[in-house]
């Protein structure tokens, strides 16, 4: 396989890994309620914490990308992505679950710019439909999401079993 082809097929399941972890708050919002002992109400919080993550992320994210190998940091991007996801059913307060949502914020949206920004670099101006194929490999991601939780909670992990075995799923992406 060409380096281009492959380099091209990693990034489609990093995006399909990113969009697995993107779509997980909202389904397991009760079990982390019950977690961190907090209200529906409360965890709303987590939205915003990931979102302010999303918005540091999205900034430094890109600046790293202009000055170290991308590769290396789409790599430490996703062993952040696994670790912060098997970290957060651990956060039993809710305090220790906004800095988890915060972090997967940033690790998520410096993964996000740096894999867009990689396919344009990589395939210059015939970029677009490998642009959309990216984003559909996203979209991907995030409806085996809720599908994940679902059988987590089905088979009686819980959301505990949810988050480790969504890091399950970024790990060896990362490698």
């Amino acid at each position: 396989m060409k380096p281009r082809t492959s380099s091209t097929l990693i990034y489609f399941i990093a995006f399909i890994a990113l969009g697995v972890t993107r779509a997980s708050l909202g389904p397991t919002l009760p079990g982390l309620a019950e977690l961190s002992m907090s209200s529906i109400q409360q965890l709303g919080f987590l939205f915003t914490a990931r979102s302010l993550g999303n918005l540091l992320g999205a900034n430094r994210g890109g600046q790293l990308y202009d000055r170290l190998p991308g590769h290396a940091l789409n790599t430490v991007a996703l062993i952040g992505i696994a670790t912060l996801l098997a970290l957060v059913p651990l956060a039993s307060t809710l305090w220790m679950l906004l800095l988890a949502m915060f972090g997967l914020g940033v690790v998520e949206s410096t993964l996000d710019v740096g894999t867009n920004t990689m396919i344009v670099w990589l395939h210059r101006a015939k970029a677009a439909p490998f642009l959309s194929a990216l984003h559909f490999s996203f979209g991907v991601g995030a409806f085996v999401s809720p599908l994940v939780v679902a059988q987590s909670l089905l088979l009686g992990g819980g959301v505990r079993w949810a988050y480790w075995v969504m890091a399950l799923i970024v790990l060896p992406v990362g490698f």
